[in-house]
């Protein structure tokens, strides 16, 4: 059971670290003097998840005890200052720390055409999250089409949609994907926490063999009964760029 526990919470990790690389890397400084009631109103969707990610409210400041009202003639007792956090100073940095209190480094991106690679370590001590990714054409999806991802996964690549806002946990989305070669519609579960959706596993072949011969894919999510999300992503150069993440999962 720890087991599980444990890998759970590492892929959680590994979500969420590969979404703040997505939003890192093409996210505009307009998100940064945007309120965070104002970030749907933004036109990109990656900016606005870095929006909602920068927005989020800094947490309370910590007391060691409960405030008590000062009686007469009595000075109040002195403030304890909490030891500065190694993990938090390391997030402030940019940095993943180990146990231990050794850095693994900051998330890093190199291009490949117009696809982006990006590495970021995890900081429990795992294997590094890999991934390439592509945004969606803003002129022909809805702004609830953030783009698509293909990640290292335990055996093989693993392909995802990525949407915002997040998808509820349970919800069993199905995604078409259409090229000129034809059609194909995949099963699909969300993933933590909750922007990615995951397309089964015969997704990674078809990013192999049918999706590098297309110069966009026309993508279809059926995130509910009543909710469809709609899209093109472009994929030109993705046969270079799967080339390189495959090269780069097997060497983690």
């Amino acid at each position: 059971m720890a087991a599980f526990i444990a890998t759970s919470a590492s892929v959680v990790v590994a979500s969420v670290l590969i979404l703040i690389g997505w939003a890192s890397f093409v996210a505009p400084a307009l998100a940064q003097t945007v309120g965070r009631d104002d970030c749907r109103s933004l036109p990109d969707p990656v900016a606005r998840l870095k929006c909602y990610d920068e927005q989020q409210p800094a947490p309370l400041p910590r007391s060691d005890s409960p405030a008590t009202p000062s009686e007469p003639g009595r000075a109040p007792a002195p403030e304890r200052s909490a030891a500065p956090s190694a993990a938090g100073d390391a997030g402030r940095s940019g940095l993943s720390s180990q146990p231990g209190g050794q850095s693994r480094g900051p998330t890093r991106s190199e291009a490949i055409g117009a696809w982006r690679l990006v590495r970021t370590p995890d900081p429990t001590g795992g294997k590094d999250a890999i991934s390439i990714m592509r945004p969606a054409d803003l002129t022909g999806s809805d702004p609830e089409l953030v783009g698509l991802m293909l990640r290292c996964g335990s055996g093989d690549i693993e392909v995802l949609t990525v949407v915002i806002p997040p998808l509820p946990p349970r919800a069993t989305p199905a995604v078409t994907i259409r090229t000129p070669a034809g059609s194909n519609t995949y099963e699909a579960r969300v993933t933590p926490p909750g922007s990615a959706i995951l397309l089964s596993a015969n997704a990674a072949r078809d990013a192999k063999a049918v999706w590098p011969t297309a110069s966009a894919l026309t993508v279809e999510i059926a995130a509910s009964e009543t909710q469809m999300i709609k899209g093109v992503i472009p994929v030109d150069g993705l046969g270079a760029a799967v080339n390189a993440l495959t090269t780069a999962c097997s060497t983690r």
